[in-house]
């Protein structure tokens, strides 16, 4: 069976060495598990002032790669960020647009992140949107913010004509936003904030459609292994595997990967 991993970093994460920084070192690991394709976003496009310059990096460690496509982060505060996501649409080939509002101050209703809502719209390509990075126990020199379960409903109502995908959520915070997941189509899940729970994925099926999960593990800064065993080790039917290790990635990022 084919595996796609939806939530790879590359780059440095600035306050520990995960080996974000080596895309062969990565790619071992991918190997390791199984792994045949990673959708790849840079870590440090997070802290850069000119995150285009981090995306230029990533761009330049991918290229060549057919196993490899790129996610584009956007902070909406930086200066010149449009001009800067319309050049890497066509230079680049990326696959989606990713924000972390946590990290970036700006409302999820704000004027800033309309423009960025729009900006995905205009090019048809899904919207990743991240919550915590790092467990917030564990984070003591960069505060990042949860996403407001209230708000983040609010914008899932909203912006109903964009693929919404929601990364690194907690089964606490998926299961909060039950009646604005299943009021909407165009959104999902991936499977990276699942790991401090068993069964994970087996509760959610009861919840929600096999449609909206897909795998994501924000690898290297957790362990790929430990969050694609939530799916290969509950004894989920065939079918229900393909789907969200692989299936619905080719579908919503549109990936020439054999689908």
């Amino acid at each position: 069976m084919s595996i796609i991993d939806t939530n790879v970093f590359y780059g440095r994460w600035p306050f520990r060495n995960a080996g974000f920084d080596d895309m062969d070192r990565i790619r071992a690991v991918c190997d390791k598990n199984g792994v045949d394709g990673m959708l790849v976003a840079s870590v440090q496009s997070i802290f850069y002032e000119d995150p285009f310059e981090a995306e230029l990096e990533l761009h330049r460690q991918l290229a060549g790669r057919r196993d490899a496509w790129q996610v584009y982060t956007v902070n909406p505060l930086a200066a010149g960020w449009r001009a800067d996501l319309d050049a890497a649409v066509d230079a680049f080939g990326i696959k989606a647009v990713k924000i972390y509002p946590g990290y970036h101050p700006y409302s999820l209703q704000g004027p800033e992140i309309a423009k960025v809502c729009e900006a995905a719209g205009e090019h048809s390509l899904p919207l990743i949107v991240a919550g915590c990075v790092e467990d917030v126990r564990v984070t003591h020199m960069l505060r990042q913010a949860p996403l407001p379960a209230d708000r983040l409903g609010v914008f899932l109502g909203t912006w109903r004509d964009v693929d919404i995908v929601l990364s690194n959520l907690s089964f606490g915070e998926i299961m909060a936003l039950k009646p604005n997941l299943l009021s909407r189509d165009r959104v999902y899940v991936d499977m990276a904030g699942l790991k401090f729970i068993s069964f994970a994925v087996e509760k959610l099926l009861k919840v929600y459609p096999v449609e909206m999960l897909m795998f994501g593990s924000q690898c290297p800064l957790y362990v790929q292994r430990g969050i694609l065993n939530e799916v290969i080790m509950e004894g989920l039917p065939g079918a229900v595997q393909q789907a969200i290790l692989y299936d619905n990635a080719c579908r919503v990022f549109n990936l020439k990967h054999d689908c």
